[in-house]
């Protein structure tokens, strides 16, 4: 997970980064090890993968990413889940994924959701990407819903090929609003909940 904060840290600085600065933060990401694609920032098609293959083809080659970048400079920046990266994403969305979480945390006895992992991003939305280092014989699907409503996990397909990816952390839409790494500290309340 190391190379993974590095990443962050050493590109975005701050997370409001310009939009056309994402490719920075991709070259930043490839640069620390951790593979990368470029993803639609808004329409129809937002998040999802410019490039065929999406995922499946993310790289740390940097010719190939500068490649990209300009011909998509407001891409966003992908990173596939699982081994690729060397981590794997609990997803939370909304309200009820929120409580969810709450109860997940009480379910495997933690203090807070801060003793989940130390790298936590706050979405566009409001939503919260909870990303944890891929340990030896660690097998995390990519599912949706299994763990509560409004918690999906990115990680492996039932074939154990990778299954997911999600937006960076420092990522910025269009619009100014960001995938911004935040302290898990700072989602604790006074009662330990979200």
């Amino acid at each position: 997970m190391a190379d993974f904060n590095l990443a962050v840290r050493q590109d975005t600085g701050s997370s409001r980064l310009a939009v056309s600065h994402n490719w920075q933060l991709a070259i930043g990401y490839a640069a620390a090890g951790i593979p990368v694609f470029p993803c639609c920032a808004e329409g129809a098609r937002a998040k999802q993968p410019y490039v065929k293959g999406g995922h499946h083809v993310a790289t740390t080659d940097l010719c190939k990413i500068r490649g990209w970048w300009s011909k998509w400079p407001d891409a966003l920046v992908g990173i596939p889940a699982g081994p690729p990266s060397g981590v794997w994403v609990l997803d939370v969305d909304g309200e009820v994924g929120l409580r969810n979480l709450e109860e997940l945390v009480r379910r495997l006895n933690l203090g807070s959701v801060s003793d989940l992992t130390p790298c936590v991003t706050r979405t566009p939305s409001g939503g919260l990407h909870f990303i944890f280092k891929w340990q030896p014989g660690e097998h995390p699907r990519n599912r949706a819903g299994d763990i509560g409503q409004g918690l999906d996990t990115r990680g492996l397909r039932k074939d154990g090929q990778p299954g997911g990816y999600f937006l960076a952390p420092g990522s910025v839409l269009p619009d100014g609003r960001a995938y911004e790494a935040i302290d898990p500290e700072s989602l604790v309340g006074t009662g330990g909940e979200v």
